[in-house]
């Protein structure tokens, strides 16, 4: 792999960090406005409706900047293989940690659940369309030796499957076409499952994507960590939008 890695253009990876940081950051804005704006669609206190987005921009940003932080440190060093240590998989750890606490912590608070089920059904699912970048896995990084088959093919499969699904659903849900929810529930779990299914093929295959610069930022917020709290809110959504509009 480390003579492999000698042929990848560093104009490349510059631009895929820019692209990588820009996107999360797009994220945590539109994450940020779509809480925003299902305030008003809400009875809640208008305090609540202003103080509810401004924490989660905080929250958000903390948590990017600590990857961006870590992901820039690796790119300080240059690009790197995935690293052979124990060690190495500790800051995907503390990512999917804190993911599991603001996932606790958000799904218990019922103002935050109200503010999530006041959202439009579609809003949830239009934005996961950046996972298309995902393909990247197999272009230029697979190719380019990088990383290994038996990861970047389920990865980057899978989320270019979901990213590019995702307009096609949230109209049909936006619409209310015959079925879209039951295909909103099956996208959904099918990015649930995708998830899952790359840091399995991380571990089975070896590669530490955390510490491969600059891809470091997709276990530590771009990918399951966010990825998945998206799904489980769109879930959630669905759900509610649901039990309020049976017919």
């Amino acid at each position: 792999m480390t003579s492999s890695l000698a042929q990848v253009s560093p104009p490349l990876l510059t631009g895929v960090a820019i692209f990588l940081t820009g996107s999360a950051a797009a994220l945590v804005a539109l994450h940020s406005a779509m809480l925003a704006l299902a305030g008003p669609r809400t009875t809640l206190p208008p305090r609540t409706q202003v103080v509810l987005p401004v924490m989660a921009a905080l929250l958000l940003s903390g948590w990017l900047g600590w990857a961006v932080v870590h992901t820039h440190a690796l790119g300080l060093e240059g690009p790197l293989p995935g690293r052979s240590s124990p060690l190495a998989a500790l800051p995907t750890l503390a990512a999917m940690l804190v993911a599991i606490g603001v996932g606790v912590s958000f799904l218990s608070s019922r103002t935050v659940r109200t503010f999530y089920a006041a959202m439009p059904p579609d809003w949830l699912i239009r934005i996961q369309v950046y996972r298309t970048a995902g393909a990247s896995f197999l272009w230029p990084f697979m190719t380019d030796g990088m990383l290994p088959a038996a990861f970047a093919l389920p990865a980057g499969i899978g989320d270019a499957i979901t990213g590019l699904t995702a307009p096609f659903v949230a109209a049909a849900v936006a619409q209310g076409r015959p079925g879209a929810h039951r295909l909103a529930v099956a996208w959904n779990w099918f990015g649930i499952i995708d998830l899952i299914v790359a840091p399995t093929a991380a571990v089975l295959s070896g590669t530490q994507l955390a510490s491969i610069h600059p891809l470091g930022l997709i276990p530590l917020f771009l990918g399951p960590p966010l990825g998945i709290l998206t799904h489980i809110y769109s879930l959630r959504n669905l759900a509610a939008n649901r039990a309020a509009s049976p017919q």
